[in-house]
């Protein structure tokens, strides 16, 4: 029989290096998106300090979306449009799902008119296999 002592050891140590191994994949993750940003000459920032998210979630076509996230934003201007590249995370009444979603151009002008922000011009979304 095992001692429960080992056992938990063997458990937390398990955990420990899961954790590593997931945090050196987060960041190459990181530093791949980085690269691609700077490749194509706009910004990257890890949260979505655009306020995304609420711009976009109601025009997700997954009903029952819930507890939506946005995250790895690449953003920047071509000419009078704006770009955006982001993922965003969210929930199902089923298991959990991922989708990445690209915010096509739209016109800075247009962008906020009576403090309201109008919608973006068009969607693409693929879910991440």
């Amino acid at each position: 029989m095992i001692n429960p002592l080992w056992f938990l050891l063997a458990l937390v140590g398990l955990t420990i290096v899961g954790l590593i191994v997931e945090s050196i994949r987060r960041r190459r993750q990181v530093e791949a998106i980085r690269a691609l940003a700077r490749a194509w000459r706009m910004n990257f920032v890890r949260r979505d300090t655009l306020r995304l998210t609420a711009r976009v979630a109601g025009q997700l076509p997954i009903p029952g979306a819930a507890a939506i996230r946005t995250y790895h934003v690449v953003y920047g201007s071509a000419s009078e449009n704006y770009r955006y590249v982001f993922t965003m995370q969210y929930t199902l009444s089923s298991p959990a799902r991922n989708a990445a979603i690209r915010g096509s151009p739209r016109s800075p002008s247009r962008a906020i008119v009576g403090g309201a922000v109008r919608p973006f011009s068009r969607l693409e979304m693929r879910t991440r296999r």
